[in-house]
């Protein structure tokens, strides 16, 4: 239980700085919520992936709306885009399957378990998601940095 309270605690300090950061770089009164970022729909997902810049203050604002949010990083806390992603339910079908255009990925399923999976430089990270009702449910999927990635360590690490 510790792990999950000090996972969230990393994902709340996580999100202020990168508001902060988004903050800083634009200025306040340049910030706008309408700012693009990837969105798409397919037969069982509905889900927003983006981050960089402005998008960031925008996916905060309607991250609500969805069911789960992935925060992607280095374990340095270096934000990473282009990772593929792969969500499947508790039957093993696929519900989405993408590539995150940016360090978020919203993602809106009905209440269940699934398995996502997140792949980078042939590392892959596996993990367990459970979505509640009504509640946004948030996981922070972290990879080596990208010097330990390229190193030839083992390609295989789940996550817990």
């Amino acid at each position: 239980m510790h792990n999950k309270s000090f996972l969230y605690f990393t994902l709340i300090i996580a999100t202020i700085f990168v508001s902060a950061v988004a903050i800083a770089e634009e200025g306040v009164s340049d910030i706008t919520t309408d700012a693009p970022a990837a969105t798409a729909s397919d037969d069982s997902s509905t889900y927003v992936s983006g981050g960089v810049g402005e998008e960031m203050a925008y996916l905060q604002s309607i991250q609500n709306e969805y069911s789960l949010k992935f925060l992607i990083t280095e374990k340095n806390g270096i934000f990473l885009a282009d990772v593929e992603a792969v969500i499947t339910d508790s039957k093993g079908n696929s519900v989405l399957d993408t590539v995150t255009q940016g360090p978020v990925l919203l993602v809106k399923l009905p209440p269940g378990k699934y398995k996502a999976k997140f792949t980078l430089d042939n590392v892959v990270r596996e993990q367990k998601v459970v979505v509640k009702a009504n509640m946004l449910n948030a996981y922070l999927i972290s990879f080596p940095e990208e010097n330990e990635r390229m190193s030839g360590l083992p390609k295989t690490t789940p996550l817990k």
